[in-house]
């Protein structure tokens, strides 16, 4: 996830599977990722607003990791762009 590169992305911290990643609060709130996330079946905890917990099973597979990584790094490029695309409107 630490090679996600998005400018709503600020910082990947943890270690091994516990991973906390926080998000430009500008750009999105923590609760949004972990909605739209839930949309995608993974289940994610929002913490201190802009940063979401990621805690999987102990037993996840490398190629469950890699697909989850996926998509969070497509929903975050989604939502990068989205928000880009209203402030350009806006302006």
């Amino acid at each position: 996830m630490a090679a996600i590169d998005s400018p709503a992305v600020v910082a990947v911290r943890g270690r091994g599977l516990f991973i906390g990643m926080e998000f430009h609060p500008g750009i999105i709130a923590a609760a949004e990722v972990c909605e739209r996330l839930l949309g995608h079946g993974i289940l994610t905890k929002e913490t201190h607003r802009n940063t979401v917990r990621f805690a999987p099973p102990l037993t996840i597979s490398k190629p469950d990791i890699d697909e989850v990584t996926a998509r969070i790094r497509d929903m975050v490029s989604e939502i990068h762009l989205n928000r880009t695309r209203r402030v350009r409107r806006a302006s």
